[in-house]
């Protein structure tokens, strides 16, 4: 009391504590005014709940917790919320606005079983209900697996650096020596270029869902109904331009030349990086972009892109719709109009538009790195080829179920990886897992003492031997 007294005695101090109250009041009436609202629900009280903010590239952690809530008055702006545990991780991008309460719910899912398919690498993937075709990476030959899940053999007599599909029945691949070639049906025939082919000059491809083939031959890009008839509809600033077809729309990832007179620094090349839009040779949209990535939604409505600053969605007229939050993004592929499906390390993702919402669709730790993501045409399964260590050899296939029949691996199928391929002095042996689980043998010796010796292997690892069809590795034909 007594020093309440002074205070109320002294003009000067009494004019401090008004002016610090005066201060605390505006700096609160401040806080309110910017400030907003947000609460986050999950539905498990062993996950974690972060709140990050991410402003001119850099990410910065501003609120963690663990249980199954979060709540705090922050400045407005977005953020990302993460919620995750041990396993699983989703993550949703939020604007919180001043002045406002807003709220969410975030509850994580366990994530997929990976079921593995072969024991080797396989890229160029497309599938139906009856085949699945790839290329081995192994040796480049491009293959089938049937409806009894045995390997046939389609091309072996050129060695495949890639191929794309629209559909099941028509491909375009391109061979080690850069040459195309159309699959129709199994069919395999040389594609005729537009201009002949010359040794040293780059030539890249794309294909659309309605068949178009597009091909740059150097700096022209030309489109070709089914690979015929082509037309040039672009020049290029780079002799090798990246580029990804959508439906009706063509997506180029170029480099031009500066305007004279710009100011540019010592390391400046003089050109910029920039991304086109064109539609049958019409320009639609251009921006200055620079992408290592670019992946048309089904539709040819949105393009996601892996860019040098940031992972984006745009529409066709390159307007950002989205960003995507988080880094080392690869393998983008849509699975449908709304879900992008991307891996990051050994983890694959799948962001929803509608929702701004991304979550953990499979851990891979023990089956490898994500190389390679080929979504199912009927949208059950996504197909990834994984790399399993440092070596550029190997690789292995798996899928990964999305809905609840698929996901439903038994725990025999989904350790067939962790056992095959192994070998004695004399056999052999392997797996395949399309349409049944196959165990496959190599005999090099007698059969009947191969086959003796996976029955024990099988015994050996608990593995049902009523439920794993053997058979000896005669169907390869290459």
């Amino acid at each position: 009391m007594e020093v309440v007294r002074k205070i109320l005695g002294n003009k000067w101090l009494r004019v401090g504590v008004l002016a610090g109250l005066i201060l605390v009041f505006i700096l609160s009436l401040k806080t309110n005014l910017t400030n907003g609202q947000i609460t986050v629900t999950t539905n498990d009280q062993g996950n974690s709940i972060s709140l990050i903010r991410t402003e001119k590239d850099k990410r910065e952690t501003v609120l963690k917790t663990g249980g199954s809530r979060l709540s705090a008055s922050l400045p407005a702006g977005t953020y990302t919320v993460s919620v995750h545990n041990r396993v699983a991780e989703a993550r949703q991008t939020v604007a919180i606005k001043a002045r406002q309460e807003s709220e969410y719910n975030i509850d994580l899912k366990e994530p997929s079983v990976v079921e593995p398919v072969l024991p080797t690498g396989a890229y160029g993937i497309a599938d139906s209900s009856s085949q699945l075709q790839y290329v081995d990476s192994a040796t480049g030959a491009l293959k089938r697996l049937d409806q009894q899940g045995l390997p046939q053999s389609v091309d072996s007599a050129h060695s495949y650096k890639s191929v794309k599909w629209s559909g099941d029945a028509f491909g375009i691949g391109q061979a080690s020596d850069g040459r195309l070639y159309t699959i129709k049906t199994g069919v395999v025939q040389e594609l005729p270029l537009p201009r002949p082919y010359q040794k040293g000059i780059t030539i890249n491809y794309s294909v659309d869902t309605e068949k178009n083939v597009y091909v740059s031959i150097g700096h022209e890009i030309y489109l070709g109904k089914e690979g015929v008839n082509f037309k040039k509809i672009y020049t290029a600033g780079s002799d090798s331009p990246l580029f990804t077809a959508g439906k009706g729309r063509l997506a180029i990832q170029d480099s031009v030349k500066k305007p004279e007179g710009e100011s540019r620094s010592g390391e400046d090349s003089g050109y910029e990086s920039l991304l086109v839009i064109i539609s049958g040779g019409k320009r639609l949209a251009s921006r200055e972009i620079g992408a290592s990535e670019i992946s048309w939604s089904p539709d040819g409505t949105y393009l996601a892109v892996v860019g040098d600053t940031t992972n984006s969605i745009y529409d066709s007229s390159l307007k950002q719709v989205r960003t995507l939050h988080g880094g080392n993004f690869t393998n983008l592929a849509w699975l449908n109009d709304n879900v992008l499906l991307y891996g990051v390390g050994a983890t694959l993702w799948a962001y929803r538009l509608d929702t701004r919402q991304s979550e953990v669709l499979a851990n891979m730790p023990l089956f490898g790195n994500v190389a390679g993501v080929y979504p199912s045409t009927d949208g059950s399964y996504v197909y990834v080829s994984a790399q399993k260590s440092n070596d550029s050899s190997d690789y292995n296939l798996g899928r990964i179920g999305l809905t609840h029949a698929a996901r439903s691996v038994p725990d025999y199928v989904a350790t067939l990886g962790i056992f095959f391929p192994s070998h004695t002095d004399q056999c052999g042996f392997s797996y395949i897992n399309f349409t049944r689980p196959l165990i496959l043998i190599t005999s090099w010796t007698n059969t009947d003492t191969c086959l003796d010796a996976a029955k024990e292997e099988l015994k050996a690892d608990k593995l049902p031997m009523d439920k794993l069809n053997i058979v000896f590795d005669s169907p390869y034909v290459d």
